[in-house]
């Protein structure tokens, strides 16, 4: 989700909008999607692959804005539900971190850094 500050708003009301045309369908929820990384390793006892996670989701938000989306979907007060990633060694999670955050910007990695930094867009 992007947007420009005379834009604000915008995203909320497709949102609301959306929720009540499925409400009068008959739907009973509404799925908001995934917040990633926003509650690993940020507590007593982490492993250090997590902690690493969670430093990279307090100091990298210019980039990918994990904490913006976690704070725009809390306004729908919904039901947080934990997802689990298994992988065989802690060498691939730079790849599957890469992996993730390509997929969710619909390219890949390098086209999403240079429209980022082209655009100006806030997240």
């Amino acid at each position: 989700m992007r947007y420009r500050e005379e834009e604000r708003g915008l995203v909320d009301f497709m949102f609301v909008r959306l929720i009540d045309h499925f409400k009068e369908q008959g739907y009973a929820t509404f799925n908001l999607g995934l917040c990633p990384l926003s509650n690993v390793g940020g507590y007593p006892g982490a492993s250090l692959q997590e902690r690493v996670v969670h430093f990279f989701y307090e100091h990298f938000n210019q980039l990918y804005s994990f904490k913006g989306l976690r704070q725009f979907k809390e306004k729908y007060d919904p039901r947080w539900e934990p997802r689990y990633l298994v992988y065989p060694n802690s060498l691939v999670l730079p790849k599957i971190a890469a992996a993730i955050v390509s997929a969710n910007a619909g390219g890949s990695l390098w086209s999403y850094l240079q429209a980022w930094r082209k655009t100006g867009f806030s997240r």
